[in-house]
């Protein structure tokens, strides 16, 4: 089952952060949804205070219909960011939880959930290059093909995954070697010692030049009960003696 994390107008300050969180689960088909409560203000750090300096001062007057609108667009703007499967999986609560002083104007919402995503990728960017820094990226044969660890950051957490890529070469003249002929497969599981499980839901391969493809791959990543969806890119290149790195 996939759970999604759906918090309200402060949503992914608690995904970060780290607040106290109220759980509540409850079945949707195939979905769970863990809801995460609002928090008081006079909780949270100076990271959060700046994002609430975006609050009106005065609450806004918003008829019930006004409001329904709004959530909308709300929803609207977590689906954008979701469907890029950056690793963050993000919702909205019900807009009966919404307080007076949690509604703002869409724009002011995008422009919050817009910094919280730029954080989340910094963040990204400076648990994958502690974790990259003098690893040796070369791939080894295996049964079923060649084999080479990725690093993804997911949910806060960095995973080592194991890429499995079958593939066929051909004889260049032009090269003098080797080239690609085409992908079989891919595969991809979590590596032994990684926390998690991984499961592929798809890939596609395109050849940037007949030595060098580039492979994107998409997932979710099961851990601790929470789902997340997860999207990433390798490149691998054939030398002239048809092995990858």
């Amino acid at each position: 089952m996939k759970k999604y994390l759906h918090v309200g107008i402060l949503l992914t300050t608690f995904v970060f952060m780290g607040c106290n969180e109220k759980l509540e689960t409850e079945e949707q088909g195939k979905k769970e949804e863990i809801k995460i409560s609002p928090v008081n203000q006079a909780t949270v750090d100076n990271a959060v205070s700046d994002i609430n300096e975006e609050r009106p001062k005065t609450p806004l007057k918003l008829s019930q219909e006004q409001k329904k609108e709004y959530h909308n667009q709300y929803v609207k703007i977590i689906d954008k960011v979701n469907q890029q499967k950056l690793g963050m999986q993000l919702g909205v609560s019900p807009i009966d939880e919404f307080k007076a002083a949690d509604w703002v104007e869409p724009e002011v919402f995008a422009n919050r959930i817009q910094k919280q995503v730029d954080a989340f990728l910094e963040e990204e960017r400076k648990a994958l290059a502690a974790m990259t820094k003098n690893k040796n990226q070369d791939a080894t044969e295996v049964s079923g093909g060649w084999a080479l660890e990725k690093y993804i950051y997911v949910a806060g957490i960095v995973t080592r995954l194991e890429i499995i890529v079958d593939f066929e070469t051909q004889y260049s003249e032009s090269r003098n070697g080797q080239v690609f002929a085409g992908i079989n497969k891919i595969s991809t599981q979590v590596a032994k010692g990684s926390e998690g499980t991984w499961e592929q839901t798809s890939y596609k391969a395109s050849l940037l030049d007949d030595q060098t493809y580039s492979i994107r791959i998409e997932g979710i990543h099961h851990n601790n009960n929470l789902s997340t969806d997860k999207l990433f890119t390798i490149e691998i290149s054939c030398d002239k003696f048809g092995k990858i790195h």
